[in-house]
């Protein structure tokens, strides 16, 4: 039992830090389009400051909050997924250095939890990010 218990925290590991990895990399992507939107909605208040003041500009502003908006939600639960994973991560490898076997399986028993919760979580943003796909693709 003792021996399945390592194999599946030593898995864990290798899972959860690749995960960090990913999950790192999309961060990153996700600030940077946020940025890029931050700097397009400061160009559109400032024209509007400066008297370009169409319907145009103005539905333009209010799609960028909205962008912002989504992209900053997503970004937070992506981080929070990230927080979970490096979590585990280090939870599988500190019980297979530190703990004794007698340990193993209640430190897998907790990776085992982080990875439902961490699945739901993914699951859920999937779900939201095709909906919201499904709706803006959709032709009037």
């Amino acid at each position: 039992m003792n021996n399945m218990c390592d194999l599946l925290l030593s898995d864990a590991f290798t899972l959860y830090l690749t995960l960090s990895g990913i999950l790192v990399s999309l961060i990153t992507l996700l600030y940077s389009f946020l940025n890029g939107k931050r700097s397009e909605l400061e160009l559109c208040a400032e024209a509007l400051k400066y008297g370009h003041n169409d319907p145009l500009m103005r539905r333009r502003q209010s799609l960028l909050i909205h962008q912002i908006l989504k992209l900053s939600k997503i970004n937070e639960i992506v981080f929070i997924i990230f927080l979970m994973s490096v979590l585990a991560c280090i939870i599988s490898w500190a019980s297979l250095r530190f703990l004794p076997d007698s340990f193993h399986f209640d430190a897998l028993w907790i990776v085992g939890v982080f990875t439902l919760i961490i699945g739901a979580m993914t699951l859920n943003l999937a779900r939201k990010l095709y909906l919201h796909y499904k709706k803006d693709s959709t032709i009037q």
